[in-house]
């Protein structure tokens, strides 16, 4: 996807310039688009159950399933140690905000919130991060920084399908964006395959209202979930042609990248 931005100098606005990029323009909008409906979207099985089902090969079983406070005796401070850890990261990099909420999102929506995201291809095995949608995450190095925390304090004990919920939440949260609980208790995954991210994540020029049933519903969000799916997908164009109006941008196709 290539578009076009407005560079600003000392409060100047200067020329279009041309810039190639994959990905900026939705991580940009990402914590906006769905770190608001994230609250929302938790009430279905999207997140609180083995996300999109307990059938799925790559999650070990949990009989109890995720619940909030499931580290409260094995590893108490969990949370309290994701969340100073992030508290630093978004200090130094905000800009990673969206970039790490996008990879939650990628993740839960290849087998379940699983972690298998997170692992490297072997040989004649690419992994789901050899996908095309997935070769322009951002953030790898900060789950490892909160993995390693969470090991000095806890070792063995969280999983990393748990870290990455955890770190989706606290980012929403550090930009402003709503709380929500967290339930944890997630078993991470082993096996992470190419062509199942291709075939579960929507592509980049995707159009929510049209493919609903083909990429969400089969998710197991319900009707007030579309409902806040669209909603935020509505305003955000909205503003985005607002700002387009409000700085005499020609070319509005460019904001279609987003949706």
């Amino acid at each position: 996807m290539y578009t076009k931005f407005l560079v600003f100098r000392t409060g100047r606005e200067e020329f279009w310039r041309e810039k190639w990029f994959a990905s900026g323009m939705h991580e940009m909008v990402f914590i906006l688009l769905f770190g608001f409906a994230f609250p929302f979207f938790l009430q279905s099985s999207i997140v609180l159950s083995y996300p999109f089902g307990l059938q799925s090969t790559s999650v070990l079983p949990n009989p109890s399933g995720p619940r909030v406070g499931f580290y409260q005796y094995t590893c108490p401070n969990a949370k309290v140690i994701v969340r100073d850890e992030m508290t630093k990261i978004i200090s130094q990099v905000p800009s990673l905000a969206g970039p790490l909420l996008r990879m939650h999102f990628h993740d839960c929506f290849v087998n379940g919130c699983d972690g298998s995201i997170l692992l490297n291809s072997t040989p004649g095995s690419p992994s789901e991060k050899e996908s095309v949608p997935n070769l322009s995450l951002r953030g790898f190095g900060t789950i490892d920084r909160v993995k390693a925390k969470l090991e000095q304090a806890c070792p063995g004990v969280v999983s990393c399908a748990d870290i990455l919920a955890l770190v989706a939440r606290d980012v929403v949260v550090l930009t402003k964006g709503p709380h929500w609980d967290v339930p944890t208790g997630r078993r991470d995954g082993r096996r992470s395959v190419e062509q199942e991210a291709l075939d579960n994540l929507p592509p980049p020029f995707f159009d929510a209202a049209q493919n609903l049933n083909q990429f969400f519903i089969p998710k197991g969000l319900d009707a007030k979930d579309q409902v806040v799916l669209l909603g935020i997908l509505l305003f955000f164009r909205i503003k985005s042609q607002r700002i387009i109006s409000h700085t005499k941008m020609i070319d509005s196709a460019a904001f279609s990248c987003l949706f």
